[in-house]
């Protein structure tokens, strides 16, 4: 199949072997990648027969049916599926975005939602995380449509207002718009206070507004109190008058501290 790649005893390879052949031809370390780590994925559903891409950390060249990317990938960018080395979905589609404009960019990440439960929030984290890259414009510009953007530095008034509050009163600073993986499923928290396993939600108006943001709200609580982790709703009125908020937090963070085999 390749220079040194060979499938022995069969008279036809499918898909998947042609994609396993090309990340041996590329050594040690290569991965499927952009287009065609993406039919694999299943998020884009093109027969059309095109050139195996491959990221390697060796070469970036294209050569027949095989064409290189040259990148240095981390270990939370790859894994196997169907026995094929591949780039992560996240970094797929994240390598997808120099090609493709925003529309379909967003049916791509919606279909990476709804088949493998992808969190669009790991991609602002691919994304705060290789700035300047090419497609970072078109990735930002899909996940604005689907209501989600990387927030960086940027905090809103509520935000601001709550970490002011704190600050003022000598209570721990919390991670602020924070990813954190509890039982397998990526959580993104407003404020994280890791150690005494409280999250604080800063719900303003427009963000929970709708029966369908509210029902995800509680469903999501539970879930985080059968794990272990509590949650606390805070609103602009809540810290118009913060006495009541300041001593129930401190109460939730002794607690916490106290409770055994929390780090």
């Amino acid at each position: 199949m390749h220079p040194g790649v060979y499938a022995v005893g069969r008279p036809g390879v499918r898909r998947a072997g042609v994609w396993l052949a090309a990340t041996m031809r590329c050594g040690e370390g290569s991965v499927l990648s952009h287009r065609s780590a993406a039919q694999l994925w299943g998020v884009v559903r093109d027969r059309r027969l095109m050139p195996v891409e491959v990221t390697t950390s060796l070469s970036s060249h294209r050569s027949g049916a095989l064409r290189r990317h040259r990148a240095a990938l981390a270990p939370d960018e790859v894994t196997v599926r169907h026995r094929v080395p591949v780039t992560s979905l996240a970094r797929t589609i994240f390598d997808l975005a120099p090609g493709l404009p925003a529309g379909p960019l967003t049916t791509v990440i919606r279909e990476a939602e709804y088949t493998h439960r992808l969190n669009p929030r790991v991609l602002v984290m691919l994304i705060e995380g290789h700035p300047g890259q090419r497609g970072v414009g078109s990735l930002s510009s899909a996940l604005q449509q689907l209501g989600v953007a990387p927030r960086g530095r940027t905090r809103s008034p509520l935000e601001v207002r709550f970490v002011d509050l704190i600050d003022r009163h000598a209570l721990p600073r919390p991670e602020l718009n924070v990813l954190v993986e509890l039982d397998g499923e990526m959580i993104e928290a407003d404020c994280l206070f890791r150690r005494e396993r409280l999250i604080v939600e800063l719900d303003g108006r427009q963000a929970h507004r709708t029966n369908a943001a509210f029902q995800g709200d509680r469903a999501r609580d539970r879930r985080l109190l059968a794990l272990g982790w509590r949650t606390v709703r805070v609103t602009n009125a809540h810290l118009d008058r913060p006495a009541p908020l300041l001593a129930d937090l401190r109460t939730l963070l002794e607690l916490g501290e106290s409770v055994p085999g929390v780090a």
